[in-house]
């Protein structure tokens, strides 16, 4: 990923690149949530890396014996965007901007929050959670 395209606290240095996965998590055949992981593998130890990179265990659970503290920046409700308070067109243009999910109006709840180990932000997640969830 370009790191011009990406708008988020990881803010990559010289010699860094930007990385994204994306993650679907599933309850049976349900899917609950679909969730993108931004991080920077120059920001971990080799073997953290490479677990990332293969895909097959979650990030959090890779970078674990770093003792990640993970900050929520940002909860968003669907139903928050219809109100006031907030710029509907800038906030639908954001969650437009998350390439390879359903479309912004299957979502009920947004949460952006940031991974962080001894003050270095290690990756940023934005999950959506699935309007299906409720009755």
């Amino acid at each position: 990923m370009p790191a011009d395209d990406y708008d988020g606290p990881l803010r990559p240095r010289d010699g860094e690149t930007l990385r994204r996965r994306r993650v679907w998590l599933h309850w049976g055949d349900r899917v609950l949530s679909e969730a993108e992981n931004w991080y920077i593998p120059e920001r971990l130890p080799p073997a953290m890396r490479d677990a990332v990179a293969d895909g097959l265990r979650p990030y959090g659970a890779v970078v674990a014996a770093l003792r990640p503290k993970r900050v929520t920046t940002t909860v968003l409700r669907t139903d928050d965007i219809a109100c006031d308070r907030f710029d509907d067109e800038e906030i639908l243009a954001r969650l437009a901007r998350t390439r390879g999910f359903s479309p912004p109006q299957a979502f009920v709840l947004h949460i952006h929050a940031v991974m962080t180990a001894s003050g270095v932000v290690l990756a940023e997640l934005r999950e959506h959670y699935r309007r299906e969830l409720l009755p």
